[in-house]
């Protein structure tokens, strides 16, 4: 489920319009994939930026259902799980390397590290 392009840069995905993406997970888990890929971040801001405008949008209007508000949790968490991913590809702690013991101030400030940058990803696509 990638917004088209104009979508994309003034955040108007609908979620009303995202229901396929959750039937075609297949298509969605290849979005995320790309996005892990390509350690994408830019891309699931916009996208989850974008829908959470279209669900504020939906509830304004008293349209969502138990069905939506489900589709909306999973995308949500999806984006989140695979921003985490990201995150940690980017900032590898010690502790992260199997048979690494080392436990000291390295691992420390990289999990310190790894916590800000999650946290202002979860600022800036906060609505």
């Amino acid at each position: 489920m990638v917004p088209k392009k104009e979508e994309r840069y003034n955040a108007t995905t609908d979620a009303s319009k995202s229901s396929s993406a959750l039937k075609s997970h297949t298509k969605w888990n290849k979005w995320l994939t790309r996005c892990l890929k390509n350690k994408d971040l830019e891309e699931l801001v916009k996208v989850k930026y974008g829908i959470q405008l279209g669900m504020d949008d939906l509830v304004k209007t008293k349209m969502n259902t138990p069905f939506v508000n489900e589709m909306f949790c999973r995308l949500i968490k999806s984006i989140e799980n695979t921003a985490w991913s990201i995150i940690k590809k980017r900032n590898p702690m010690p502790n992260d390397i199997v048979g690494n013991t080392e436990t000291n101030n390295k691992t420390l400030e990289a999990k310190r590290k790894r916590d800000l940058e999650f946290n202002n990803f979860l600022m800036r696509t906060s609505w």
